[in-house]
């Protein structure tokens, strides 16, 4: 029997030995792995966008739903702002409840609605918390958060019992307007049903949506708190002295004036969703989806809403808003959006041929 010896076995030995990874290798295999990462995250980024926007569509259409079923029983819409006939406060019309507050009982929150606004009502306890004897105060609606009323891809945390979603006031100035300029799907003054919708329901946006404040200035996505224009553009602090209905080149004007204004008025877009304001739950179409002008409202500094306001419909979906129009469809309206186009979607009794959008 042949013996072998110790080097005619070692090069089996070395054959047989496992052989590892030098470091330009495992370089290689990081970078790969990273670029994967980097092409499949934009990827989940937009899958989770996809599946949010989802669900704020199908909160929308909920809200349709309980407004259908709200003019079903009643025999017409709510208002915005439900006014001193519901009114802690008689004749103070911004602490009066908002529509919200009046759809409860056809969202399956009947229960909330019976033991927090029809009871405040009952007990002539304002919506607002200014002044004491209040609803949120009584029953700490303040600490009462709704998910279909908030839109995922605005997860809010520092804004009060916040509210995404707002009511059309149509293509004027929402607060202060004679009840002929009211020409929105929800009014301050006047009571309307789907018989006033003239122009189709199909035609005219009902909501649509807003996004809440948090931080310590508005920026690009952010412009939601209302600014005060102040003695900007001949404004002069009046605030009737700017018409209620406005010509694209007139809001043209008063946005660039109101972009170069830094104080901040009022409260925050979107908190308590009890309560009816503009810019606590109603918009008008004045001012495009996503607009790059901030909202504004033209009164005293400092003030609630309750002068003339440009709030403008926004979302934190890429590219456009949902918009519930009044027959109950949700429509994604684009940015880009033809101005005029848009004030014939937000009227509902104008006549206009609006086409396609």
């Amino acid at each position: 029997m042949a013996i072998q010896t110790k080097s005619e076995t070692a090069p089996r030995n070395a054959r047989q030995r496992k052989r590892g990874f030098t470091l330009i290798e495992l370089l290689v295999v990081i970078a790969i792995i990273a670029i994967l990462v980097a092409l499949l995250l934009p990827a989940v980024q937009s899958a989770r966008e996809a599946a949010r926007r989802s669900q704020c569509k199908n909160n929308l259409k909920q809200l349709g739903l309980a407004l259908h079923n709200y003019h079903e029983t009643v025999g017409m819409l709510p208002r915005y702002i439900m006014g001193p006939q519901i009114d802690g406060a008689a004749g103070n019309g911004w602490r009066s409840y908002g529509a919200h507050a009046m759809l409860l009982p056809y969202m399956d929150q009947a229960t909330l609605y019976d033991t927090t606004i029809s009871r405040a009502i009952d007990e002539n306890r304002r919506a607002s918390n200014d002044g004491g004897n209040s609803a949120d105060q009584a029953y700490g609606l303040d600490q009462v958060r709704l998910p279909s009323l908030e839109c995922p891809s605005d997860p809010s945390q520092n804004t009060i019992a916040p509210t995404n979603y707002a009511y059309s006031t149509g293509p004027n100035m929402s607060w202060n307007v004679s009840i002929g300029q009211q020409n929105g799907a929800f009014n301050r003054d006047q009571w309307i049903g789907f018989r006033d919708f003239t122009d189709g329901t199909a035609n005219t946006i009902a909501m649509s949506e807003q996004v809440t404040y948090e931080g310590s200035s508005p920026g690009p996505k952010d412009l939601t708190r209302v600014r005060n224009a102040g003695s900007t553009g001949g404004n002069n602090g009046n605030e009737d002295s700017w018409p209620a209905e406005l010509t694209q080149q007139e809001v043209e004007v008063l946005g660039q004036a109101v972009q170069g204004i830094t104080s901040i008025n009022g409260n925050k877009i979107g908190e308590r969703w009890w309560r009816g304001q503009p810019g606590r739950n109603a918009f008008s179409t004045l001012l495009t989806p996503n607009s790059n002008y901030p909202n504004a409202t033209f009164h005293c500094d400092g003030c609630n809403y309750d002068g003339r306001t440009m709030i403008g419909a926004r979302s934190m979906h890429p590219g456009g808003v949902h918009a519930l129009m009044a027959d109950g469809a949700v429509r994604f309206i684009n940015d880009n959006i033809d101005w005029t186009t848009y004030q014939a979607l937000g009227g509902r009794n104008e006549g206009n041929d609006i086409g396609e959008f």
